[in-house]
C-alpha cells in the first residue's frame, strides 16, 4: 500500500517523507486561483516574476521540504530510498492580452472571462506517475496578475495550502523590500509541522475500538438486501451559487427564527440537499457527505499536512417532503460535523487507504453510483484568502475551479468583506429548487458556469 511507504533520504540534508493513510488522495490537486489588481496610478513592474518565482522555491524549501525532495514514482519502484527530485517544480510565467481584471469584475469572476491557463487548470495529476506535487503559474495582464498554485492533495489539505501560501507572500513582500535579494531577508520562512508519523501515531493512539458507524450498519442492510436504486441518473451541470454579506446577515436571521443554533452554511448545505433529493422522486434514500478536518482539535492544530476527509451521513427521503423538514435536516447537518471525532477521522481514512475495505466498495456501489440524491460539501469560506498578500496589495478575488462530480459543492468566501460563492455541480432542477426557495430566493444568485 502507498500509505505503508517510507522514503528515507540518501543523504543526510534529505528528510524522509513517510506517507500516512490520510495522504492517500494523491492525485487530487489542491488550489485556489487568486487575482491581483494593479493600482491605476502604478507604473512600475507589478508582481514580479523572478521574485514571486525565487520566493516560491524559498517557502517551499522551508515549509514544506519533501514536495522539493520526494519522487512518489521511485517510492513506488523502491521503498528503500527516494532520491531528491532533480530540479525545482516547475513555475511558469504566461501573458495574456486578452481577459483583464475589470473583464472579470464586469463578469462577477465567472469562468469564461478567465485565464484560460487558469479556468481549465485540471484538479487532478499523477505523482505517483511521476507528475510534480506542486506546480505554478503566473498570468500577466494589462491591469492584474492571476496566481495558480497546485499541490497535491498528498501534501496538504486547503488550510494547509492557504498557510503556506500566506507564508509565501511574506517572503515575497520581503524580498520586494530587499530587490530580491534572498540572503538578506528578515522574514524567514518557518518549517511547518508536517511529520506525518507523528501525527498518524497521535491520531491512532487515541482511538478504541467502537460499535459499527450508523452510516457502515445501512450500508451492511442495503448489501443484505441486495438494494441498488437503479432510477435513472439526472442531469446535473456546474453552478455558481453567490450570497453576499448582506445576504448572509438575513440569512442568519432566518436561521434564528427556522433552526436556532444551526449555522448558516450548514442550513445552506440543508437547502442544498432538499433540493438534490427533489431531483430523485424515487428514491429512498439520501446521502449527505461533509469534508471534516482534525485540526481543529489543540493536539492537532499545529500539524499542516493533509489532515481532512469526508464523513457520510444518510436520511429517508420522505424526510424532506415534510413540512417541518428545514429544522430536522440542519439539525442533521450541524450534528454531522459537529459530531466528529478522531475516531471518525482514523476509522474513514482506514476505509479509503484499503483496496479491500468492504464498506469502500458499498459506497462505490449503492451511494456513489449516479442514481441517488448525494451532497458532498466542502466548507472552506473561513480561510483566510483574502489576507494573502505579495507587497502588492491583497487579492481581489479567490475562486475555485469548476468540478463536474454531480452532488460536490465548494464553499469559498466571496470577497474581502464578506458572503460565500458555492461552487457546485447539480442537477438543473436542484438549482431552480434553490433559486424558488423561500428562504434564499431573495439573496442568492445563482450561475451556469
Amino acid at each position: 500500500m502507498l500509505a505503508e511507504s517510507v522514503a528515507s533520504s540518501q543523504t543526510e540534508d534529505i528528510e524522509a517523507l513517510w506517507l500516512c493513510p490520510a495522504d492517500c488522495a494523491v492525485q487530487l490537486r489542491v488550489m485556489a486561483p487568486l487575482y491581483f489588481a494593479r493600482p491605476l496610478a502604478s507604473h512600475e513592474e507589478f508582481m514580479d516574476f523572478d521574485i514571486l518565482e525565487k520566493s516560491f522555491h524559498i517557502t517551499l524549501s522551508a515549509c514544506l521540504p519533501h514536495v522539493l525532495k520526494a519522487d512518489l514514482q521511485q517510492m513506488t519502484r523502491a521503498r528503500e530510498q527516494t532520491p531528491a527530485r532533480p530540479g525545482l517544480p516547475l513555475a511558469t510565467k504566461h501573458i495574456d492580452d486578452y481577459c483583464t481584471i475589470a473583464k472579470m469584475r464586469a463578469s462577477d469572476f465567472m469562468p469564461g472571462a478567465q485565464p484560460v491557463v487558469i479556468s481549465s487548470a485540471s484538479t487532478v495529476s499523477d505523482p505517483l506517475g511521476g507528475d510534480p506535487l506542486a506546480t505554478l503559474d503566473v498570468v500577466y495582464m494589462s491591469d492584474g496578475v492571476g496566481v495558480l498554485v497546485a499541490i497535491s492533495h498528498a501534501v496538504v489539505d486547503m488550510a494547509a495550502y492557504c498557510r503556506f501560501v500566506t507564508e509565501w507572500g511574506l517572503v515575497a513582500r520581503d524580498m520586494l523590500k530587499l530587490g530580491c535579494k534572498s540572503e538578506e531577508l528578515a522574514c524567514k520562512p518557518p518549517k511547518l509541522d508536517v511529520d506525518r508519523q507523528k501525527f498518524w501515531s497521535q491520531a491512532t493512539a487515541q482511538c478504541f475500538p467502537r460499535p459499527a458507524l450508523p452510516l457502515e450498519i445501512h450500508l451492511d442492510r442495503l448489501f443484505a438486501e441486495n438494494n441498488v436504486d437503479t432510477a435513472p441518473s439526472v442531469n446535473a451541470s456546474l453552478f455558481r451559487l453567490s450570497i453576499d454579506a448582506s445576504g448572509i446577515a438575513e440569512l442568519s436571521k432566518t436561521r434564528d427564527k427556522v433552526c436556532p443554533g444551526v449555522s448558516v452554511p450548514n442550513l445552506i448545505s440543508a437547502i442544498m440537499w432538499r433540493a438534490i433529493v427533489l431531483a430523485y422522486p424515487r428514491a429512498k434514500y439520501a446521502y449527505f457527505a461533509a469534508s471534516m478536518m482534525v485540526r481543529s482539535l489543540p493536539e492537532f492544530s499545529e500539524y499542516w499536512g493533509s489532515a481532512s476527509t469526508v464523513k457520510y451521513i444518510h436520511a429517508e427521503t420522505e424526510m424532506f417532503r415534510s413540512s417541518a423538514w428545514i429544522r430536522e435536516v440542519a439539525q442533521m447537518v450541524q450534528d454531522n460535523v459537529q459530531a466528529f471525532t478522531v475516531n471518525d477521522f482514523v476509522d474513514i481514512i482506514s476505509w479509503y487507504d484499503s483496496g479491500e475495505n468492504t464498506h469502500c466498495k458499498y459506497l462505490a456501489k449503492y451511494v456513489e453510483n449516479g442514481h441517488v440524491p448525494r451532497l458532498m460539501m466542502s466548507n472552506i469560506s473561513r480561510i483566510r484568502f483574502y489576507d494573502i498578500d505579495f507587497g502588492y496589495g491583497p487579492a481581489v478575488k479567490a475562486v475555485y475551479p469548476a468540478v463536474g462530480i454531480s452532488g460536490l459543492g465548494i464553499m469559498m468566501p466571496r470577497a474581502q468583506t464578506g458572503g460565500i460563492d458555492i461552487y457546485a455541480c447539480l442537477p438543473d432542477v436542484a438549482a431552480a429548487s434553490i433559486l424558488a426557495d423561500e428562504l434564499v430566493r431573495e439573496h442568492i444568485n445563482i450561475d451556469r458556469i
